[in-house]
């Protein structure tokens, strides 16, 4: 990616709505065929890094529809029933440390959040 790079990551793009795609662009993003009804940028999902994980989860009793963003200091949640319009819930911080690979998955009624770890363990003298 080319903001990593140049080591400007996460570059701060702000809250769009209702971009067509045109000539290859869609607001700031590159598309094709495919027009971008909203984007909620990762400081108004209350983060304070980079994303990197996004899962969708529909009520089955209301119907209503919710994406939960992975980020590197937390979880954001969602409603995205009006496509238009998403409306942050809320975000819930990590208790641990922040990670790019902090992960969501959704099952059922249950969601997972987990962190990846690759950590060398040793003991003292």
């Amino acid at each position: 990616m080319e903001c990593r790079e140049q080591q400007q990551c996460p570059i701060d793009t702000p809250d769009l709505t209702d971009m067509p795609c045109i000539d290859g662009k869609a607001g700031p993003f590159e598309c094709k065929d495919v027009n971008l009804l909203s984007f909620v940028s990762l400081s108004s999902l209350g983060s304070n890094g980079d994303g990197n994980d996004i899962w969708g989860w529909t009520d089955p009793q209301t119907g209503k529809e919710y994406a939960l963003a992975g980020c590197v200091d937390g979880i954001s949640f969602v409603d995205v029933t009006d496509p238009y319009n998403p409306v942050v819930l809320g975000f819930l911080r990590t208790h641990t440390f922040s990670s790019i690979w902090r992960g969501v998955k959704v099952s059922k009624r249950t969601t997972k959040l987990g962190l990846a770890l690759n950590m060398t363990i040793s003991q003292g003298h």
